[in-house]
């Protein structure tokens, strides 16, 4: 596109940097160079608009626009900005940006066709066939791939709890995700052996406590729970329903009042007669106890 003239009137130009803030405010305030010259702005202008600190750079021709404080979004922007198309974000930054990991990226990880290279906050990768969708406005790996690139970042139980999280927001077809990870390719085998163990529940996890017990329970190769089951009246925390076995896990303050007390109790009277038995584990208890709480809790799932 030829560029304009530094002469333009000023109408002409208040119209270019308003179309330049309407395209910066759909990017989480960031906007590239060849954006601004797209909208109308001449190389001139934005050189002055740097000087006058309208524009900040964050990378070589990668500006936040009015101030330098931009969302980790914003940052995701820039790094795609920063390699151009055709760039995807990637590893850690796409598990984040899917919902499948609640961890925000440090550094900006995107994979390009491109020959762009990393630079401070932004890790580029270049995949043999790069493959994006389009999410949340943003171009991203794909979810089956996603996976595949974090299966050797994180800890077993990470990439179960993606796993669960892709499957939990049907963003994965499961039937189908041991042909989408492929055969030989870093982080597939690794993959599969968490598909094994893959606990469809885990996604359901209403806090920390109860993610800390299903992965207790994992820890001790335990048989895993159901969690959150609807049992008459009442949603119990986990349950085995085989066994007729319910877990309670008490989280500290909401169980400790008189009334929280009375109320435990006669949730507890309400399961015993609905044929259930009931054991309670506090926050301590699971976090700083587990291997008591794994010793009772298998003598009472061997009691069935």
């Amino acid at each position: 596109m030829p560029e304009p003239s530094p002469f333009l009137p000023e109408g002409w130009e208040k119209r270019a940097a308003v179309r330049a803030v309407e395209v910066a405010t759909r990017q989480w305030g960031v906007i590239g160079r060849r954006q601004l010259l797209d909208c109308g702005l001449s190389s001139s202008k934005i050189d002055r608009w740097i000087q006058r600190h309208h524009l900040h750079p964050i990378h070589a021709g990668v500006y936040a626009v009015g101030h330098r404080r931009i969302s980790t979004a914003g940052r995701c922007v820039a790094a795609l900005l920063h390699a151009g198309e055709p760039t995807g974000l990637s590893h850690l930054t796409a598990a984040w940006w899917w919902g499948l990991i609640e961890r925000e990226p440090e550094v900006i990880d995107v994979s390009s066709g491109r020959r762009a290279r990393s630079t401070t906050g932004v890790r580029v990768h270049h995949p043999r066939k790069l493959q994006t969708a389009r999410h949340r406005t943003l171009q991203v790996t794909p979810v089956a791939r996603t996976l595949r690139d974090i299966a050797f970042l994180l800890p077993a139980s990470g990439t179960r709890q993606a796993l669960s999280e892709a499957d939990y927001m049907r963003l994965l077809d499961l039937a189908k995700a041991e042909r989408q990870f492929g055969r030989g390719r870093p982080g597939a085998a690794a993959l599969r052996r968490e598909l094994e163990r893959f606990h469809p529940d885990r996604g359901l996890t209403r806090s920390a406590l109860e993610d800390e017990f299903l992965t207790l329970c994992e820890r001790y190769e335990l048989l895993l729970p159901r969690l959150n089951v609807k049992i008459g009246r009442f949603t119990v925390d986990t349950v085995w329903l085989e066994q007729h076995l319910v877990v309670e896990l008490d989280g500290g303050r909401a169980h400790g009042t008189a009334a929280a007390v009375a109320a435990d109790r006669a949730r507890d009277l309400y399961l015993r007669n609905a044929g259930f038995r009931v054991l309670r584990y506090s926050w301590a208890q699971v976090f700083h106890e587990d291997a008591s709480v794994a010793a009772d809790l298998r003598r009472h799932l061997a009691a069935n």
